[in-house]
């Protein structure tokens, strides 16, 4: 039976109102914008504080604000009753110097200053990030699923780099901005023949899903990737069973931190030994698998998600292969089109609402004419828009978007913890994930992955020991008791937060015999007995989460008696 195609990846957009997201809205006239990083953003009002007396009644402070804007000749636009502060609106940049100085004679004045808006940290100035989409409520960029994911948050804790992802699919046109200057490696795995080469895109599928896990990151233009300053690894297939099994592992031997399969095949079951063996592999040599639940609200996904999650097991933390994905609305409930039930292991966002706004997710998309962008029964899979005025993008909707950004995420938790497995890594992912409720529900798995959080839980998994070091030097003793001195640490790189050192525990070994614990200490030093003989003592940290080094040979302390 020959595979299915890619899942289609453009949905007609039906259900209610979706959450509506702002990442910087329109300043005020005469505001001082910026896309520079790193420099503030004003907002073209004032912030003026008020000399306020013990006693003094919050109508008196309201008064006193309104009058001194009043004075001001402007208006306070903002005043909380009985607050010392008033925002005031004063024009252009000339008229707010203007009202500077006539505020900063009036004696009940304490401090004028520009009001400054905030944005996340780490916002790339990527356009998608920042460009009102058309379709969209007011404030809503065409980069909105990246900002509800809190990925520039992550991102300024871990950046991607480093990070290898890589994406099965049918094509991918590396000519592409947003791509080209990404790919690490890009090969062609086929047992039928493929169009084209292995930087072409014939369909549009695969452009668009590569995009949103890794994409040109902070170049001023087009989007972003879920896996930030990731890089790709591209391999394109005519998705064959045995083609599959290939392209799982030649990712795997390139090296790959995460693998994404935004396809299926519908209503089998049970995958071939050939793809199950595949997958087996890939997971237990550290890759993150992850894969697209079927494109209809299914309990059955087809493989290879149902690999990853087996029937029964999407409510539990550690089973499975790797991360079945789901489709989720803005608003967070679960894309009317998408697979639901005991496969799901989570969800990404894979279109904006399950009625009215946009037609799906903002993507790349190959500059040549797609067969996804063409009409098929009234409607096409991919519908074409500009990203800061470049046609090369579309709206595509299903689980086949959803899936890139969790394989981002994933790229993203191998950054910022690498002493963690592929395991361990799916369970980081499920359990930091915003639910509704409690626990795993058969609509979104373990709920909406949370790129932050889930690299906020991944640097506090300390996996690492201690380390710790005699401070005193071998030598000859005459006593039968000597005072040992070390001193110890906990180490962790970069974002890792080290959970510190607990203890030290001394071991001794005499004549050559089996080393054997003799005591241990919180402060760095210990009174132990010296046997006669050739003694050799050798430390062993244990930090606050419960990790013990090993009993070292070298750097132990030697004494003769």
């Amino acid at each position: 039976m020959p595979p299915s195609p890619p899942r289609p990846s453009a949905r007609p957009a039906v259900l209610g109102a979706a959450l509506a997201l702002t990442l910087a809205a329109a300043p005020a006239a005469g505001a001082a914008t910026t896309g520079d990083a790193g420099r503030a953003q004003e907002t073209g009002r004032l912030l003026v504080t008020v000399r306020g007396k013990d006693g003094l009644s919050t109508k008196a402070v309201d008064g006193a604000l309104r009058d001194v804007a009043a004075q001001a000749g402007t208006r306070a636009v903002e005043t909380a009753p009985g607050a010392a502060t008033a925002t005031v609106a004063a024009g252009d940049a000339a008229a707010r110097r203007r009202v500077t100085r006539e505020l900063e004679r009036d004696p009940r004045v304490v401090e004028v200053v520009p009001e400054h808006r905030a944005t996340p940290r780490g916002v790339p100035n990527d356009t998608a990030l920042h460009e009102q989409d058309p379709l969209a409520p007011p404030g809503v960029s065409k980069g909105w699923w990246a900002l509800q994911m809190r990925l520039p948050q992550a991102w300024d804790l871990v950046s991607g780099r480093g990070a290898k992802v890589a994406v099965i699919d049918t094509g991918f046109d590396l000519s592409h901005p947003q791509l080209a200057g990404i790919v690490d490696s890009a090969t062609v795995v086929a047992t039928q023949g493929v169009p084209g080469t292995a930087r072409t895109d014939e369909y549009g599928h695969g452009t668009h899903v590569a995009s949103l896990a890794c994409s040109a990151f902070d170049d001023a233009a087009g989007t972003v990737g879920a896996g930030g300053r990731c890089r790709l690894i591209t391999i394109k297939s005519d998705l064959y069973d045995t083609s599959v099994a290939k392209a799982i592992a030649k990712a795997t031997d390139l090296g790959a931190d995460a693998i994404v399969m935004s396809f299926g095949v519908d209503g089998v079951a049970e995958a071939p030994r050939i793809i199950r063996d595949a997958i087996a592999d890939a997971q237990e040599r550290g890759v993150v698998l992850v894969a697209a639940a079927a494109d209809s609200p299914t309990a059955e996904q087809g493989y290879p998600a149902n690999v990853l999650q087996p029937a029964g097991t999407g409510r539990s933390r550690v089973k499975g292969l790797g991360l079945s994905v789901t489709a989720a609305a803005a608003d967070g409930t679960r894309a009317a089109f998408a697979g639901q039930g005991s496969q799901i292991s989570v969800a990404g966002y894979g279109t904006y609402a399950n009625a009215g706004g946009p037609p799906g997710i903002v993507g790349a998309f190959p500059g040549n004419t797609a067969a996804f962008e063409l009409s098929s029964g009234g409607s096409a899979p991919a519908t074409r828009t500009t990203v800061g005025g470049d046609r090369r993008y579309a709206y595509e909707a299903g689980t086949s978007m959803a899936t890139p950004m969790v394989a981002g995420v994933a790229a993203l938790v191998r950054r910022a913890n690498p002493d963690l497995d592929a395991a361990r890594v799916a369970r980081v992912i499920k359990e930091s994930a915003r639910r509704p409720g409690p626990g795993w529900n058969d609509q979104t798995g373990w709920g909406t992955v949370d790129g932050l959080e889930a690299v906020e839980d991944a640097r506090r998994i300390d996996l690492r020991p201690p380390t710790a070091r005699f401070s005193s030097r071998s030598g000859r003793v005459t006593t039968a008791r000597v005072a040992l001195r070390w001193t110890a640490k906990d180490p962790a790189p970069k974002p890792l937060i080290a959970s510190g050192v607990d203890r030290v525990e001394v071991w001794r070994s005499v004549d050559g015999g089996r080393f054997r614990r003799v005591g241990a200490g919180a402060r760095g030093r210990l009174t132990v007995s010296v046997p006669r003989g050739t003694v050799r003592f050798a430390l062993r940290g244990v930090d606050e989460a419960g990790n013990r080094a090993k009993i070292p040979t070298r750097g132990t302390l030697t004494l003769r008696r």
